[in-house]
């Protein structure tokens, strides 16, 4: 084959390097985007050290009941990208592409120095894989740097593993594990790597059985220690079987048909995918694509896969120059069979990022055929070597302008998720993004309230909700914002709302003590005050006694006694715990109704073992100048609890009340005696000793 290098290396690093800028210059305008908040949460803000420590002890996403993905050197190049920079965009973005040029250019060098392939060959496939509209995603997204550095460290496993295979060396077989550990502790993505290197050896180098043999099995231990690594450091709590989490129908109800219909319809969009332009979206799933209805072009492309699978086989038994092709294609497939849904659901369904490490296979597979092609044109003639050249210019001008056009879609949250709604109207997950950032526009928040200032807005916000809802109409958040506005903001669809929050309730994926005060609103705004009492009653009698504390409140309100009484009932199982707010409730009634508030007061101290409330209601008792009464609750009090200093406080001030200094020092020094470091009542006392 011919060897020669028109460029060096670095030269080729450069150009490349070039290409990717010139190619995704525009990102460096963009802002953060859609999920690079979980890139950047809580990583690095305790330090550098402490922030790279804790890369290896976190999962890469950490949100609430939301916790995923252990690849702790993404997360440590995050972290000191913040120590050193901060968050800015332009810098993020800068970094992507830069690692992107590295991945292409060890694309190259894999090809053109260890594989050994022709170097215009190499630049072939290089130059198809850089082109890829497929990979804007990738590029575009922050968080979806763990791709990039995952897929460059999987590259540097390929090209130590081939010089190990050639030349051999303990150093370089240890290279070997630690380029692959590094890989999977980018993203694990790089799995089918360990059977794509043994594969590709076999394929294009000569058998040495021994080294085969270890370049297999090493990667294999490798990934069961990170394995056993990830299990370590964090609980996998992320089981994520909600539908609106994943977007995935086989998280529901599904035939083992319904199942092949959508790997079908997976690996068919990705194939497609890579050679076609036609609309991507930042997120996919049932919404965007009905993935359990068999798509005609997914099927044609998968069917063409595998006939062109067969021929390069038997063209490779035949010639063994058709080994390159034939690993290519087993390179594409190898890679992007996980992501097929056929072993393990994917979120979302599919994924352009998914298909990243794969589209090198389908680079190594397309570049074969270009450079053959332009090199039988060549040797046709000069007409249709030029010919072809300005044909394969037109395809990469093509490629250009819509990856181009792609960056600008990314520019920030709220351009991407408009253009991704046009080519997919129906998406849940894009209507309920579209819908907050429309909802925030229109609303001013405030410490304790959110003021509408521009409803309009807040209805398009609303509108997109609505759609969710149409799409989905079990969508928690979609249910919760439709209802929400409908109480607070329209005031409309009273009855509708009032089914929406209970269906809520009765789904039980939010807590129920925060929809139940928007059932009684709603019943309240219904004229309907009954009603939202008791629904109230019915969680305070299941145990949320918080919202029993609401009931009584609103009963309060409505001046509605035997409610207050029920609620007040209900309360005494959690007495313990609310003593501080039933008091509080019980000092707001006095006015209203002294005579029920004192039947309120004695039964909790009835119901109390302790003797808070008795005490609560002697100083009560005592402001009032009811002191005979006061008296007897004390008196009682100090027969249950003769050591109590508080209640021998009470005692003296009572006789201070009345005048019997010498009753109230006695009194005074029990209580200093049971707590002798109440330094304030010993001076206390020093001056009633000293003043006639």
């Amino acid at each position: 084959m011919d060897q020669s290098r028109p460029y060096k290396n670095r030269t080729v690093f450069l150009i490349i390097t070039a290409l990717c800028f010139l190619l995704y210059g525009n990102t460096l305008f963009n802002d953060y985007n859609l999920d690079d908040e979980w890139a950047f949460k809580d990583k690095g803000q305790s330090g550098l050290a402490e922030g790279l420590k804790e890369s290896f002890t976190k999962p890469f996403v950490e949100m609430g009941q939301l916790n995923y993905g252990f690849r702790p050197i993404s997360t440590a190049l995050i972290v000191v990208e913040q120590a050193l920079f901060g968050q800015k965009p332009a810098v993020s973005h800068f970094i992507n592409v830069l690692c992107y040029a590295i991945v292409c250019f060890l694309l190259f060098l894999w090809l053109s120095k260890y594989v050994r392939v022709n170097w215009w060959l190499a630049a072939s496939v290089t130059a198809v894989f850089l082109f890829l509209p497929i990979h804007t995603e990738v590029v575009n997204s922050v968080k979806n740097r763990d791709e990039l550095l995952s897929a460059t460290f999987g590259l540097l496993f390929l090209i130590q593993g081939w010089k190990y295979y050639e030349k051999g060396g303990a150093m370089r077989l240890l290279l070997v594990v630690v380029f692959f550990a590094a890989s999977l502790l980018s993203k694990q993505n790089t799995l089918p790597l360990m059977l794509v290197l043994p594969i590709g050896l076999w394929l294009l180098s000569a058998l040495n059985k021994k080294r085969l043999l270890l370049v297999f099995v090493l990667p294999v231990c490798t990934f069961l220690g990170v394995w056993q690594l990830s299990k370590t450091v964090f609980d996998k709590k992320e089981k994520r079987n909600l539908k609106e989490v994943v977007d995935n129908p086989l998280f529901g109800e599904h035939t083992g048909s319904d199942r092949v219909t959508v790997v079908v319809n997976a690996l068919g969009f990705y194939l497609t995918g890579m050679v076609s332009t036609e609309g991507f979206g930042a997120f996919y799933g049932q919404e965007t694509i009905d993935f359990m209805q068999l798509h005609l072009r997914y099927l044609i492309a998968v069917i063409l896969a595998v006939l062109i699978g067969f021929v390069l086989l038997f063209l490779f038994f035949r010639r063994r120059k058709y080994a390159l092709p034939f690993f290519g294609m087993i390179f594409m497939l190898g890679c992007i069979a996980p992501f097929t849904n056929f072993w393990q659901k994917m979120p979302g369904v599919v994924g352009e990022r998914l298909a990243f490490l794969s589209s090198m296979g389908f680079a190594i597979l397309l570049g074969f055929v270009v450079y053959k092609f332009v090199h039988y044109l060549k040797e046709k003639g000069k007409t249709s070597f030029i010919v072809s050249i300005v044909c394969l210019s037109a395809v990469v001008l093509f490629w250009s302008a819509k990856t181009v056009r792609r960056n600008a879609d990314w520019k920030n949250l709220e351009t991407l998720i408009s253009a991704d709604l046009d080519r997919f109207p129906n998406s849940v997950k894009f209507n309920m993004i579209m819908g907050s950032i429309e909802f925030n526009k229109g609303v001013k928040k405030t410490a304790n309230a959110q003021q509408v200032t521009n409803l309009e807005q807040v209805e398009l916000g609303y509108d997109h909700f609505c759609k969710a809802l149409e799409t989905y109409d079990k969508h928690p958040a979609a249910l919760y914002n439709v209802a929400w506005i409908d109480t607070y903001i329209r005031e409309a669809n009273l009855d509708s709302t009032a089914a929406r929050w209970r269906q809520l309730v009765e789904m039980g994926t939010l807590d129920s003590a925060e929809i139940i005060p928007h059932i009684a609103a709603i019943e309240t705004r219904r004229l309907k005050p009954d009603e939202a009492l008791d629904v109230y009653m019915e969680a305070c009698e299941g145990g949320d006694h918080a919202l029993g504390l609401t009931g009584i409140r609103q009963a309060l309100i409505n001046a509605d006694w035997d409610a207050f009484s029920q609620f007040s009932e209900c309360l005494y199982a959690d007495i313990g715990e609310r003593r501080a707010q039933l008091t509080k409730i019980w000092k707001g009634l006095i006015p209203k109704d002294p005579e029920r508030s004192d039947a309120l007061i004695k039964s909790l101290i009835k119901k109390d073992d302790s003797p808070y409330y008795a005490k609560v209601y002697a100083q009560q008792l005592m402001l009032q100048s009811r002191f005979p009464e006061a008296m007897a609750v004390l008196n009682e009090l100090d027969q249950r609890f003769p050591d109590d200093a508080e209640i021998k406080l009470l005692f003296g001030n009572m006789y201070m009340s009345y005048n019997q200094k010498e009753n109230a020092l006695k009194m005074f020094r029990q209580a200093l005696e049971l707590n002798p470091e109440n330094t304030q009542l010993r001076r206390y006392i020093e001056s009633l000793e000293v003043t006639p």
